[in-house]
């Protein structure tokens, strides 16, 4: 049970990880746009 825990909150944070990742390229290209 924990390492299923374990590997859902792995799996939660690469999501995230992979959210960030794609707002800090859409801020960069906005940012060359101007």
């Amino acid at each position: 049970v924990v390492v299923a825990r374990l590997g859902h909150l792995v799996e939660v944070a690469g999501r995230e990880q992979r959210a960030a990742d794609r707002l800090r390229e859409g801020l960069r290209e906005r940012r060359d746009d101007v």
